[in-house]
């Protein structure tokens, strides 16, 4: 019997060899473009981007660079409910951990502060999987902490740097979180499946 003609059905194409789904994949492109994972792999990148060039007047080597492309790429999840949760945790952590600095740099003599940033740092990893914000917390002392006594600067500048630097991945991520979804939203399944039968009836 002869070959059938029509267009192949989603079973049909997955049948077919590499070869055959990457041609698909070239064809057929809008349907992978509004995927999760590709608006996802958009978004990130954009905000690193953004990022990048907020952090360009740094100089070269600065550890608080890579600090916040970190804490750009952890905010921003595949969906707006995480990237809202993710931000939520850093800035309690960030307002948290900024009045835990204060407190220390009032108490604590500066030679003392690399051993402040070490028992924070290990209170930091224990805490950050389970309760977030308070592993943030714990993470702002360890970033003031050990940037002040190794590159001998200005605490009190420094967590101010900080906070500044922080604040901007958790603004990008959130608007490129609200406006990016919005605007590669994937079609409805209601609407896609319109074609189906129950869409002829």
């Amino acid at each position: 019997p002869p070959a059938p003609t029509g267009p192949a059905t989603p079973a049909a194409r997955r049948r077919r060899g590499p070869r055959h789904q990457c041609l698909d994949a070239v064809q057929h492109p809008s349907g992978r473009l509004r995927s999760v994972q590709v608006r996802h792999a958009f978004r990130t990148a954009l905000a690193l981007l953004v990022m990048l060039l907020v952090t360009s007047g740094l100089e070269r080597g600065d550890p608080l660079v890579s600090t916040v492309l970190l804490t750009t790429f952890s905010i921003v999840q595949a969906s707006w409910r995480d990237t809202v949760t993710k931000a939520r945790n850093k800035i309690l952590g960030l307002v948290s951990g900024s009045i835990g600095v204060a407190v220390v740099l009032l108490v604590v003599p500066q030679r003392y502060l690399t051993l402040v940033a070490v028992v924070a740092l290990c209170l930091g990893l224990w805490f950050i999987a389970a309760r977030p914000a308070l592993g943030a917390a714990f993470m702002v002392v360890v970033s003031v902490g050990f940037n002040s006594v190794t590159r001998d600067l200005d605490p009190v500048a420094l967590l101010a740097q900080y906070v500044g630097l922080t604040v901007c991945p958790v603004v990008v991520g959130v608007v490129l979180g609200c406006v990016v979804v919005a605007l590669f939203r994937p079609q409805p399944v209601r609407q896609a499946g319109g074609s189906g039968p129950a869409g002829r009836g």
